[in-house]
């Protein structure tokens, strides 16, 4: 991928593609989660360009969207899609 790879939406707003490097499940460790918590992932993305950002992102969220390792997926306004891309 040398270059940037962008898909356009309906709205026409160029939106980059990421891929997903790396999901990683919160660890309560013995203590388990609290009360009524939402278990929420760090999801790592990786830009063609090279430059990575984080992400939280709800663990059902990922699972309802079928988002794993190694899938192209695109943010907007901090919610993850998986790319067709």
């Amino acid at each position: 991928m040398a270059s940037r790879e962008r898909l356009r939406k309906s709205t026409d707003k160029v939106m980059e593609v990421y891929k997903v490097i790396r999901i990683l499940e919160e660890d309560f460790g013995c203590e388990g989660r609290p009360d009524g918590y939402e278990p929420m992932c760090t999801v790592q993305l990786q830009a063609a360009s090279g430059e990575a950002i984080f992400l939280k992102v709800k663990d059902k969220e990922l699972y309802a969207k079928d988002i794993n390792e190694d899938d192209s997926v695109t943010v907007d306004d901090g919610i993850v899609e998986k790319s067709e891309a």
